[in-house]
């Protein structure tokens, strides 16, 4: 087999790859105009080469036939060119369609137009078969009358002006073939450039390659010796239009088997391998079996073709065993696909688990699917903490508008389980006055696919995946609504474990703050009683929370006096002990010695009023104790009554004074006195000591209280403190109290 033969073949083989390719893009998705471009180029870079190689063919194997000698295979081989105009129209809208088109819609009109020219030219007017009939016409005319001779002057004339139209034509159409080559390439490069997405990067990388390589080939066979006007040997021109072609069609097979380009299915993309198997094994037999047979019977004289029969046995014996080979070998590369969507899942699961903050995730989530599905946008939408909106999470949603939990929107995703395209989601809704609100709001993130998100196990809708359309133009497969459906009970979990962390933190953040405000709260309270001569005194608080809103002070003054309080604010936790650090200012600012008790509580009072919703209040006790006459002067705003056991087993209750502190404004306080005597005991409490309850329900109450000092009358204050805190603990079998305990004793030793 001669090279140039050889060469056609190859060149007639490229040339229907091409058609296959573009018929099988056109069909896997028809609407979409990426799609329709793709077909169109591959088509008409296919049907050139098919026709102008049986032209070639036919010349080389010496065959006369009707097609040969018109020339319509030569001459319709011209449809080639229409490739070129294809190609800067398939620049123009992959990967995206850029704005001139949609500025100038009939933009292709006038891409093609000097392609559609030259053809018209071609099939009509600059044929070799045209002039040919001119000059048998000429040579038949008689040359001895003047307008024969006329007539045949100008006929030459026309004849010298096609030739030379045809040769300038043919030198200006190679330079606008070389300049749509350039003006494709550098589109495409520019958009390479301009690429975020590291898989249409790479498919359009593959691309550039195979058309840049291809296009520079033929460029070398076709454009470049006609304008030089050193034509190629056929051979070579055909070997190079052959290996451009291949190159071409091999790239764009490449990029949608290895790279997913056009979103092409598992069908499509094992019948490419299987037809370029099935390829290999045609050129195989002919580039061998074939061509040594020739040699033999010339050589040996062979009557029979030995190595093709034994192609055929072999073929026939290891033909099954050779398919599963290629079916096994096939559906390893076609998993590549597969298993780097398996490698998202696996890649996502991983990151998710390790990821606790919540917009973190959100940020890591999309970026991976819009790396992932080449996705121009993406958002992960969730419900907020206060359950009565939706809200894009991450950085990239913070712009975006939030949703209403009662919107028709969230109704209808809460009864989606799968992902589910927005024309169809609209659908499932029931009205157009709930469709209406529910399209703008999918306008508003640019979706395309909507996928929710439940948490299986509890049955809890927390959102959806928001995603745009994909930069190509093309839809959502098969393959990537398995993943995200999969992928979406994934996200549930992170996003319910992201929040758990979060609340945890908070919650260790706020024991954090608790903890420092206890601190706080156990400095202002005094550690120990104050030494003073003939009193012992002791005081103790257990708040029943971290902070508290019991109060208790112990405060010597510069005259020898020791002021007494103590206070129980309304409610428990932060906001008491906040009140409580009120009453506790408010009565040091007082402390001068010059202002009698029950002013001071009316003062007391008033700051409270105005300080505090009309909810909030205190019960507060203060009195100055005068060590010289042992006089205790006191006013009680409200609180339980202290009381004053005697040696002789009388009991006093200090119960003068008015109202709890910031009921009312304006309110007045009483003040009372009494004369303390050695051996009395003065008992302040709150009614955290006397109304722990026991197992039956019953409170420890105030006559446990006064037994129990009574039997420790004896001790010294600070044990007399410990047996009644004893006492109650034993009492209730807890050792945590339900409310703030507090309780201070005096004892006047003399």
């Amino acid at each position: 087999m001669s090279a140039s033969l050889l060469g056609a073949i190859l060149y007639v083989i490229c040339g229907v790859a091409f058609c296959l390719l573009g018929l099988l893009v056109l069909r896997e998705n028809p609407g979409a105009r990426l799609h329709r471009v793709t077909a169109t180029m591959l088509f008409f870079g296919g049907i050139g080469p098919v026709l102008g190689g049986i032209g070639e063919l036919l010349t080389l194997l010496g065959e006369k036939s009707p097609l040969l000698q018109s020339g319509l295979s030569t001459r319709f081989s011209f449809v080639w060119a229409l490739f070129f105009p294809s190609l800067v129209l398939f620049a123009l809208v992959f990967p995206r369609e850029r704005t001139i088109l949609r500025r100038f819609p009939r933009l292709f009109l006038f891409l093609y137009a000097p392609h559609v020219f030259n053809i018209l030219l071609q099939v009509v007017l600059l044929r070799t078969d045209i002039r040919e009939a001119w000059n048998r016409l000429d040579a038949a005319l008689p040359t001895d009358r003047f307008f024969y001779s006329i007539l045949s002057l100008g006929g030459s004339m026309v004849g010298m002006a096609l030739d030379g139209l045809a040769r300038l034509h043919l030198h200006f159409f190679s330079v606008v073939n070389l300049v749509y080559i350039g003006a494709a390439i550098l589109l495409l490069a520019k958009s390479l450039r301009g690429l975020r997405t590291a898989k249409i990067r790479r498919q359009l990388s593959v691309i550039l390659f195979g058309l840049g390589s291809c296009l520079g080939l033929y460029a070398m066979a076709v454009p470049i010796p006609t304008i030089l006007s050193t034509p190629l040997p056929a051979a070579t021109r055909m070997v190079l239009l052959s290996v451009s072609l291949l190159l071409g069609t091999g790239s764009i097979a490449f990029a949608i088997v290895w790279r997913g380009f056009l979103d092409v299915g598992t069908v499509v993309r094992r019948a490419i391998l299987f037809s370029a198997t099935s390829g290999a094994l045609a050129m195989l037999y002919f580039l061998t079996a074939r061509q040594m047979d020739r040699v033999l019977m010339a050589e040996a004289a062979l009557p029979f073709p030995l190595f093709q029969t034994l192609f055929i046995v072999l073929l026939v014996v290891f033909f099954h065993p050779l398919m599963g080979w290629i079916e096994d070998a096939v559906d390893r590369m076609l998993a590549g696909e597969r298993l780097g969507h398996r490698d998202i899942m696996r890649r996502l699961g991983r990151e998710m688990t390790a990821i606790l903050d919540l917009p973190t995730l959100a940020g890591t989530i999309v970026a991976n699917l819009r790396e992932a599905l080449a996705v121009e946008n993406g958002y992960l939408v969730l419900r907020g903490r206060t359950g009565v909106r939706f809200q894009a999470a991450g950085e990239d949603g913070g712009g975006m508008p939030a949703i209403p939990v009662e919107h028709p929107l969230i109704r209808g995703l809460a009864a989606v389980r799968d992902p589910v395209t927005v024309p169809d989601l609209l659908g499932e809704l029931e009205t157009e006055n709930d469709r209406k609100p529910a399209r703008e709001i999918l306008k508003a993130y640019q979706s395309q696919l909507v996928v929710p998100i439940h948490l299986p196990e509890a049955d809890e809708f927390l959102g959806f995946l928001s995603l745009g359309k994909k930069v190509t133009g093309g839809r959502f497969n098969a393959e990537e609504m398995t993943l995200l459906s999969i992928l979406a009970t994934q996200v549930g979990i992170a996003v319910r474990n992201a929040r758990l962390h979060e609340e945890a933190v908070e919650r260790k953040v706020v024991d954090e703050e608790l903890a420092l405000a206890r601190t706080i709260q156990q400095s202002i309270l005094p550690r120990e009683g104050p030494e003073m001569d003939g009193l012992d005194v002791a005081g103790l608080n257990v708040s029943s929370r971290h902070v508290g809103g019991d109060y208790f002070d112990m405060i010597p003054m510069e005259n020898g006096d020791l002021g007494i309080a103590i206070g129980d604010v309304s409610g428990k936790g932060v906001p008491a002990a906040l009140l409580m650090s009120m009453l506790h200012a408010s009565l040091h600012a007082q402390m001068n010695g010059s202002v009698p008790v029950h002013r001071m509580l009316r003062r007391m009072n008033r700051i409270l009023y105005r300080a505090t919703s009309p909810e909030k209040f205190a019960s507060f006790f203060f009195g100055i104790y005068h060590p010289p006459k042992r006089r205790f002067r006191y006013s009680n705003g409200g609180h339980n009554f202290p009381l004053v056991l005697s040696r002789d087993g009388s009991s006093v209750s200090l119960s003068d004074g008015g109202l709890l502190l910031g009921v009312q404004e304006e309110e007045s306080y009483d003040e009372g006195s009494v004369l303390l005597r050695v051996g009395d005991l003065v008992l302040l409490y709150t009614d955290g000591v006397i109304e722990e309850w026991g197992p039956n329900g019953e409170p420890f109450g105030v006559d446990r209280l006064v037994a129990v000092a009574r039997r420790h009358r004896e001790e010294n204050a600070r044990r007399i403190l410990a047996a009644i805190r004893d006492e109650v603990v034993d009492f209730t079998g807890r050792d945590r109290f339900s409310d703030d305990f507090t309780l201070i004793v005096l004892r006047i030793d003399h």
